[in-house]
């Protein structure tokens, strides 16, 4: 039985792929599937990255409410953003939501949050997002820039109280107040 969220077709390529003799990559989301058809084939497993998602946007959805019935992500952007709406942070319409069949993402009044116990590091959201916010890093790490926003950082802190134009040059690691959401 495939692994929660993995589509049975994907198994099925997958296993043809690697009969084919294509290398056995151990993805997070199918590694017992992958050792399963490895026993039975008789190749070596290369080990994957062990990596989790991270949003780097501080305040996804901030003073973009009216964006939160859009029918997608793709569709908020194309509405257009506002002045006061930071033009590259999350708009919390949810598209990485779906796009993530292991349940790791939720969104509340356009506010997105990973769930690092759920996130096995497939990389879904990061092909999802249009706004290009989503990371794969260290599983382990814990310190990263908040912020994707390219504005002045006066402007950048005014709009979401972060900046990653201001974070330039830091020397002795980021405030803890940049640590990964939902680490």
């Amino acid at each position: 039985m495939p692994a929660a969220g993995l589509r049975l077709s994907h198994l099925r390529a997958v296993r043809r792929a690697i009969a084919d003799g294509a290398p056995a990559n151990r993805c997070p989301a199918c590694s017992q599937e992958v050792d399963a058809i490895l026993a039975l084939t008789g190749g070596e497993p290369v080990l994957a990255k062990d990596e989790k998602a991270f949003l780097q946007c501080a305040r996804p959805g901030r003073r973009k409410a009216r964006l939160k019935g859009a029918p997608s992500c793709q569709a908020a952007v194309e509405s257009g953003l506002r002045p006061e709406e930071c033009a590259y942070g999350c708009v919390g319409a949810g598209s990485c939501v779906e796009a993530c069949t292991f349940g790791a993402l939720s969104v509340e009044d356009g506010n997105v949050t990973v769930d690092r116990d759920k996130c096995n590091g497939c990389g879904a959201c990061v092909s999802a997002c249009v706004q290009h916010l989503f990371r794969m890093v260290p599983a382990k790490a814990t310190n990263f820039v908040p912020c994707a926003n390219q504005d002045e950082e006066d402007r950048a802190i005014r709009l979401c109280g972060y900046s990653r134009i201001g974070l330039r040059g830091l020397r002795g690691g980021l405030p803890r107040r940049g640590r990964l959401r939902g680490g």
